[in-house]
């Protein structure tokens, strides 16, 4: 008899092992990081190298290489999923997103958003580097006035409850 049919969802698996053995040594380096982070600290130099290294790293090979970009879209359609009656197999679709899912759900309740947003995000590990290059450069920065920045502080808010809200009615809306 012929064997049963593999899953769909272990050939992505199968496919990006060495990538997912990447992720998972940089997740490790940077549970370290963050569990000896006082000790770190105490050398400011090698704490700014530890962490432009890392976010180069997130940049670099996570965003740009290995296309591993947690989004919105991501976490609505593992919200949608079980009303929609996915199977298991749709959330294991795409290896290094689940793993950066379940480290971000787990950080997140162990330590709060600062993991993801401050070292796994390779959208905001460009923006940290792109400041870094612009006050190595002595380019001039801008600095909003309180009033300014009080008014629009709550825009992001405003900008994620639209987008939830029209992913509930069309995910295509949502994402463009």
């Amino acid at each position: 008899p012929e064997p049963p049919p593999r899953p769909a969802w272990l050939e992505p698996w199968t496919e990006q092992r060495s990538e997912v053995a990447i992720l998972c040594v940089a997740l490790l380096a940077l549970t370290l990081i963050l569990a000896f982070q006082h000790r770190l600290s105490r050398s400011r130099l090698a704490h700014r190298w530890v962490r432009l290294g890392f976010l180069a790293f997130t940049l670099i090979w996570l965003g740009w290489i290995a296309s591993a970009q947690l989004s919105i879209v991501n976490l609505i359609n593992y919200v949608k999923g079980p009303f929609e009656g996915l199977s298991l197999g749709f959330y294991l679709a795409e290896p290094l997103i689940v793993i950066i899912s379940a480290y971000t759900a787990v950080s997140l309740i162990l330590l709060g958003r600062g993991v993801f947003c401050g070292w796994l995000c390779p959208f905001g590990a460009l923006q940290e580097l792109l400041a870094h290059a612009a006050r190595w450069l002595r380019l001039p920065q801008w600095n909003p006035a309180e009033a300014l920045q009080s008014r629009l502080y709550y825009g992001k808010y405003a900008s994620l409850a639209a987008v939830v809200g029209l992913s509930f009615y069309s995910l295509d809306w949502a994402v463009s």
